[in-house]
């Protein structure tokens, strides 16, 4: 058969990029605010490459041929190039690419096969050279050891097989090969070559290279405690505007907080609003400031719009959206970091002496059980609490997580905020302190009544006798007998609505404010709140990705995950900082409300033993079923998080929010519990139980738990020596 010819030249054009790291890499790493300079011309000298074939590739009046032949002869097709690192310690990361530099648009390049060998084995091969911003990843990430030399072989070919030649006349295929190299991190041995091979150990030597463990302990005793009002590293920032526009910039159907000005707090990051309001909006408030929210009392935030004009819609039931369709967009970048927080601190926990990682540190990196894990701390019986990170060394947002969830699916009681709970509650009518609702809807219609029944059964309330509807602030702005006639309501916006607890009206405040009494069927005291006979939502979670990935889950010698894993303590701090802790009202605040918010000083024991969940009963409360938990609040604090501090360089940001086990408030004027998590721009916060966010499991390896290789970096992570 005779084909027509296709000119076809490959051209090589190798890229060495050589970039010394400390921790970080040049692309394919997170930054580091710590990096050495290295001298770009003394590395070149280092790495030999040698072109066994020519350099570049001219195959012209190209003939399609058979696969196999294609694969196996070494003539013009192939091309071969080997790189030599002779250096005792560096490791290179090679990345190789095809790179478009004149394709025909109409030549169907899945005509074309190609092949990628690495020291004679096929390290890819496939069918078409299918373009993403003109490059075709061939491979990324081959490591050229120290003191190793490699060969790479890459061969492409135009396939006879169903080949239509017609389509493959005066066509033109021109690429390049190209080879990205970045200088990576050298393992350090020390703890192998020293004989610190239990992680424990390790973790505490290699600080500082310590001679033996009390020496390390020291020197990190010494380092002091840290100021955690501050975050670690410290951080100033800078705020940057934008203009924006589309049909929808932000939008509610309830309201805005809305501030005449503004102030931008450098070291935090955050935009406050000022002389701020929590209303609809209407043209009174164009070019005023927002964060977005309908919290009247949430005026800080990390993105902020000027509101510029707007747009309402109605709906079929009087629903009235407000949509923001111009607006200047407020942001912030850092513009410089002060690591003078990093890597290993002292505290005491429940067991002892707790050594813990604070800061943008990039050596508590474990690979364990399939998985990649920082660590959090070196606990005081000596296990190592570590923290979920997903698949990958270089997993970010949400692949750092098993998914999401809500802490509880319940809220309105103070008992949800509890890791497990205990619903032992009873029906409260006798309630007469007055509180501030402060979450109607203003432009909602909902449904009010002349009284209220109980079901026993299903335990929930609904209204009873005379009903009436309406905005809350039409029926009740303006006529005060409405609270005589009307008193209660569900906050539903149908008549037949059920709720968990129901209100009387008291006194009008303003569109969305109401002063009223809270009757509920709730705890019957604190101490029952405790007992923890339920799971909550994110345990339920949590236990069940346990049993999947670490129990049922087996390493080649046949032993369970959960085997290297010891029992520690996981703290649900439910102690009372302000309020009652059960009732409904006034508002309760819990013990890391006062250290995290007021005080700025987190800890690191647990206050009672209830709350201080473990499987087995002579260390905690024994109501685990497995040894698996969650972060708290303060151990994110101790690693450099703070209350409305933005932090994206700390270990602990992965810019997704995730859940903490930390008990937060239970706000007597929204009716809702909240817990602690970390935001997704790093900084500490919470809200209400019932949102769902990121869900990260942490462990504790055993104390005597061996490595086999690794040094905590991500590009080395600890290796688990396998039982």
């Amino acid at each position: 058969m005779n084909y027509k010819k296709l000119l076809l030249t490959i051209s090589l054009v190798i890229i060495l990029i050589f970039v010394l790291m400390m921790f970080t890499s040049y692309a394919w790493y997170t930054f580091s605010i710590e990096s050495t300079a290295f001298d770009l011309n003394t590395y070149n000298e280092y790495i030999d490459i040698n072109y066994q074939t020519s350099q570049h590739i001219n195959v012209n009046n190209a003939i399609p041929i058979d696969d196999d032949m294609a694969s196996t002869e070494a003539s013009s097709n192939n091309f071969i190039v080997t790189v030599n690192n002779p250096d005792t310690v560096a490791e290179v990361l090679l990345s190789i690419s095809l790179v478009n530099i004149n394709i025909d648009n109409e030549l169907k390049n899945a005509f074309f096969k190609y092949q990628l060998l690495h020291d004679g084995e096929i390290i890819k091969e496939g069918t078409g050279l299918d373009f993403t911003d003109s490059t075709f990843e061939l491979t990324s990430k081959e490591v050229i050891y120290s003191s190793n030399s490699n060969s790479f072989i890459f061969r492409v070919w135009i396939s006879e097989n169903g080949l239509d030649q017609t389509e493959m006349e005066n066509k033109t295929f021109q690429a390049s090969i190209e080879v990205n190299a970045v200088k990576i991190r050298n393992i350090d041995n020390y703890c192998i070559q020293q004989g610190f091979n239990k992680l424990s150990d390790c973790m505490l030597v290699i600080e500082n290279r310590s001679a033996t463990v009390n020496d390390a302990k020291t020197y990190i005793s010494n380092k002091g405690t840290p100021d955690f009002s501050k975050t670690a590293p410290i951080i100033n920032y800078e705020e940057i505007q934008a203009s924006i526009s589309s049909s929808s910039v932000i939008s509610t159907s309830d309201r805005f907080t809305l501030g005449s000005s503004y102030t931008f707090n450098e070291d935090t990051g955050m935009f406050v609003l000022q002389n701020y309001t929590n209303n609809a909006l209407t043209d009174d408030y164009l070019n005023y400031y927002t964060c977005g929210s309908t919290t009247g009392s949430w005026n800080t935030c990390t993105t902020m719009y000027k509101i510029l004009s707007y747009t309402t819609s109605t709906s079929s039931s009087g629903v009235v959206t407000y949509k923001v369709t111009s607006a200047i967009k407020y942001t912030t970048k850092s513009t410089s970091a002060l690591n003078s927080d990093l890597g290993l601190y002292k505290a005491t926990d429940d067991l002892g002496d707790s050594y813990y990682y604070r800061g943008a540190v990039r050596n508590n990196y474990v690979l364990f059980a399939g998985f990649y894990w920082r660590i959090i701390r070196r606990i005081g019986d000596g296990s190592i609490r570590m923290i979920y990170s997903g698949t990958s060394a270089e997993a970010t947002g949400s692949a750092t997580s098993i998914g999401t969830s809500a802490f509880n699916t319940k809220d309105y009681d103070p008992t949800y905020v509890g890791y497990m709970y205990n619903e032992d509650f009873a029906l409260n009518e006798s309630n007469t302190t007055n509180v501030n609702y402060t979450n109607f809807a203003e432009n909602t219609t909902y449904y009010f009544g002349s009284s209220y029944v109980f079901d026993s059964t299903n335990h929930t309330f609904s209204l009873n006798g005379n009903l009436t509807s309406g905005k809350y602030k039409d029926i009740y702005g303006s006529d005060s007998t409405a609270f005589t006639n009307y008193p209660y309501t569900c906050f539903s916006t149908s008549s037949t609505g059920t709720c968990n607890y129901i209100v009387k009206l008291k006194t009008y405040v303003n569109a969305y404010t109401v002063t009223e009494n809270i009757i509920s069927y709730s705890s019957r005291g604190y101490a029952v709140t405790l007992e923890n006979t339920t799971n909550s939502t994110i345990k339920e979670k949590v236990d069940m990705w346990y049993e999947t990935n670490i129990l049922n889950k087996f390493d080649e010698n046949g032993n369970s995950y959960s085997s290297y894993l010891s029992d520690s303590i996981f703290c649900n701090d439910r102690t009372v900082n302000t309020g009652s802790g059960y009732l409904m009202v006034p508002t309760t605040t819990y013990g890391a409300y006062g250290r995290l918010v007021s005080q700025k000083s987190p800890t690191l024991v647990c206050g009672q033993t209830t709350d201080k969940f473990s499987v087995s009963s002579s260390i905690g409360n024994g109501r685990l079923t497995y040894p698996v938990g969650l972060i708290t609040v303060d151990e994110a604090s101790f690693a450099g998080g703070v209350s409305l501090s933005q932090n994206n360089l700390y270990y602990l940001h992965t810019g997704q929010t995730y859940w903490t086990a930390s008990a937060h408030q239970f706000n007597a004027s929204s009716a809702r519990v909240s817990g602690w998590h970390v935001n997704s721009t790093g900084f500490l916060e919470f809200n209400c139980v019932s949102r769902s966010y990121g869900v990260r499991p942490v462990i504790n390896l055993s104390s005597d738990v061996l490595i086999e290789s690794g040094d905590g970096t991500y590009v080395h992570p600890y290796v688990v020596q396998e039982e």
